[in-house]
Formats: structure tokens, C-alpha cells, sequence
């Protein structure tokens, strides 16, 4: 058993550039020739071709932009670097360039996240790390068709923010294509020449265009969690020993301010020990080993056995301390 912890948010990311199935290339060729057959005035079988009809596939610009975190991440108040992960797929059936923008002064949210920068997931391992390259607008993002990759938004949280308050991103994905070419970009809209292979470039049904949104959300607790241990021999010494005790210390703290839920405390009873009855406290005071009404039971039915602390809410800053003693077989 362990500390139950509180992970909001995104898990971890695992991004592929697979083929997505979206068509046929652009700049490919399609031909077609006809026949005839027919019977002369003579009798004999003939044949004909007709003359070949070809055409190139015009490119289809076409873009996603996805959120990869679970929900809101949550963040203190100051924090620099907080990393928010999007995925920015080109659906589109040729190679395109995409200007990437961040807006942080989005409504609907209690902040601004501020000093907002982007980063590529240059080694392509989903996360944000050392290997990652800073997006620079003067070097737009290349993907082929299909492509999928990650991208990063960090941002520096600002100070005096109340718990819960939400500071929203959003990430913008655009073909350059199209945000170069003057007019519309509705669906369907044509650029001429600017396709690849030298086609036409089509503005597919994301209008060249995507966001996503997702956010910062403060949370003014901080959990810490340690153990200790102490032994008692049967000779009054600290030796390791037969028979000797040793009393296990669990110290659960939350700063801050605010309010965190679901506290639960576990560890397992280790091997060679026994469980000592009745030795469970918490912040000093005795507790029952059964599953009654007070926060503390030992559970001898599972491999390992275990004690458990349930302490429910606690309000910060607040510290609770829980004991319980092992015998050495």
C-alpha cells in the first residue's frame, strides 16, 4: 500500500507520426486511357485508344490541434515553467508549414499565464524535456502528411492568485499556405500553384486552421509525505534483533491554504515482522485495529497485511502523525 496521491491532469504522452489514411498524395497523377473494339466492313476485329486524360491531386490543407492532458495542470502561485502538451496533427494529403501562436488573454479565467513560449518535441518522446527545440514564428513547423507532433506551452504563473483559479491557453495551428495567401479561407477555397508537386492548394474543412484550449489551475496545498523508524530491543538497546520493536512514524503535511480530500495513509506490515495489536496512533491518540468509526484499521486478510490511516480532508496548513509498531520474528 501507499500515500494516495492527487495527479491532475495528463498522463503520459505516446505520439506516432502514422498514416492517418486521409487520401491520395498531392502532386499524384492520375491517368486514364479509353478503348474501342469494333468489326470492319471487311469482317475483322479492330481497336482503338482514346487520346489519355491525366490530372494532378491538388493538396488539401487540413489541420487538427488536440489538448493531450486530462484536464486543467495543476500550478502554485508563483510558478515558472508550467508545461501544458498539445498534439498538432497536418490531416492534410501533402507536406505543409504551420505558423503556431499562443493567446493567453482568453475569458472565462481568473489570470493571464504570462511569458508564454512554445517548444517542439524535437526527440519525439511525447515530454517535455532538455532535448526540446524553442519555436521560433521565423521557422514555421514542417509535417508531412499524416504527421502528427508534440507541442508545448510554457508558462510562468503569477503571484496572489486564490486557490481554483484558472488561467486558460489557447494553442493555434495555421497553414502558412493559406495565412500567406490573400482571401478567404473558407472551405474549399483554391490557391493556384501553391500546392505540392506544383498543384493546387485546396482549403480543406478545418478552414487551414486549428486550436485547442487548455489551462493552469492553482492549487495553494502542498502535500508532503515521510516515514521514520525507531527500535527498541529486548536487551533496552536499538540492536535489530528477535523480538525486537520497531515503531514505524508516518508524517502526513499539507501547506498552504485551502482544503485537500481523500487523505488516506497505508503501509504494509513488512516480511519477518509481526503486527504489534493495538499500536496504531494518530497525532498521539490511540486508535482501534478493527474497521470501526475512528480513522485507523490493520487488515490481516491480504498478502501483505496492512495498516491503514483514512484522515479524509485536511485543511492547511495542518500536520498529522501516525505510529504503529512491528515485532522483529
Amino acid at each position: 500500500m501507499s500515500l494516495q496521491r492527487w495527479f491532475f491532469g495528463g498522463a503520459a504522452l505516446l505520439l506516432s507520426a502514422q498514416a492517418l489514411a486521409v487520401g491520395t498524395g498531392a502532386g499524384t497523377t492520375i491517368s486514364n486511357t479509353a478503348s474501342a473494339t469494333y468489326t470492319d466492313t471487311l469482317g475483322t476485329p479492330q481497336s482503338v485508344s482514346s487520346n489519355t486524360t491525366s490530372l494532378r491531386v491538388d493538396e488539401l490543407l487540413d489541420v487538427t490541434v488536440a489538448s493531450n492532458d486530462a484536464g486543467y495542470i495543476p500550478a502554485s502561485s508563483p510558478e515558472s515553467g508550467a508545461v501544458l502538451s498539445f498534439t498538432v496533427t497536418n490531416t492534410g494529403n501533402g507536406g505543409e508549414a504551420y505558423d503556431l501562436a499562443v493567446n493567453s488573454a482568453l475569458t472565462g479565467d481568473q489570470f493571464d499565464p504570462q511569458n508564454t513560449l512554445i517548444y517542439i518535441d524535437s526527440n519525439g518522446d511525447g515530454l517535455y524535456d532538455a532535448g526540446d527545440a524553442l519555436y521560433d514564428s521565423s521557422t514555421p513547423l514542417q509535417l508531412t502528411a499524416d504527421e502528427s507532433i508534440a507541442v508545448f506551452v510554457v508558462a510562468d504563473i503569477p503571484d496572489a492568485q486564490s486557490s481554483s483559479d484558472l488561467g486558460l491557453i489557447e494553442l493555434t495551428a495555421e497553414s502558412i499556405t493559406a495565412q500567406a495567401s490573400a482571401g478567404s479561407d473558407a472551405p474549399g477555397t483554391v490557391f493556384a500553384g501553391q500546392g505540392d508537386g506544383g498543384g493546387n492548394a485546396v482549403v480543406g474543412s478545418s478552414g487551414a486552421a486549428a486550436a485547442a484550449q487548455n489551462g493552469y489551475q492553482i492549487i495553494l496545498v502542498q502535500p508532503a509525505f515521510t516515514k521514520s523508524q525507531s527500535v527498541v530491543d529486548p536487551f533496552g538497546g536499538s540492536a535489530a534483533v528477535q523480538g525486537a520493536i520497531i515503531t514505524y512514524t508516518l508524517t502526513f503535511s499539507a501547506s498552504g491554504v485551502g482544503d485537500i480530500t481523500d487523505v488516506i495513509l497505508s503501509d504494509d506490515i513488512p516480511d519477518n515482522t509481526s503486527y504489534v495489536a493495538g499500536s496504531i496512533t494518530l497525532n498521539g491518540a490511540g486508535k482501534s485495529d478493527a474497521a470501526d468509526t475512528d480513522e485507523a484499521r490493520f487488515d490481516s486478510s491480504t498478502t501483505p497485511p496492512f495498516v491503514e490511516i483514512n484522515i479524509g480532508t485536511v485543511t492547511a496548513p495542518a500536520t498529522y502523525t501516525a505510529t504503529f509498531q512491528v515485532e522483529i520474528d
